[in-house]
């Protein structure tokens, strides 16, 4: 509690938020670790593209988990990019919506172990 600064009358508010930090912070390095492990079982252009689709399981849960959303809300709102920038973003970010179709295999995460190996399975088929 004293490291996340989060004690009295604001834990009950924010201590639920504080789970999903801590998780994140604790999952970063493993799935790291898991693309060097699975570099080792095959070659790179093999996990290239799951390491990428790994970057649309953290806007899958920012998503869900976090609430996040309103895109083009938080891109106006900051007032850092012109409007035809904004507007490109927002572009991109619905083809890369849409792409997520293409895909033949999804994994869900339901185990960090069940999914390591579901994932060196596919590499190595």
């Amino acid at each position: 509690m004293v490291a996340a600064g989060l004690s009295g009358p604001s834990r009950a508010a924010v201590g639920g938020v504080r789970d999903f930090v801590l998780g994140a912070a604790l999952l970063s390095p493993l799935a790291y670790v898991l693309v060097l492990v699975a570099m080792t079982f095959t070659s790179v252009a093999a996990v290239a593209p799951a390491r990428e689709v790994s970057v649309l399981f953290g806007v899958v849960l920012g998503r869900r988990m976090l609430g996040e959303g309103g895109l083009a809300r938080r891109l106006t709102g900051r007032g850092t990019e012109p409007p035809d920038v904004i507007a490109r973003r927002l572009d991109m970010a619905r083809q890369e919506i849409e792409a997520g179709r293409e895909f033949d295999i999804t994994l869900v995460n339901t185990s960090v172990k069940d999914v390591c190996r579901q994932l060196v399975t596919l590499m190595t088929a």
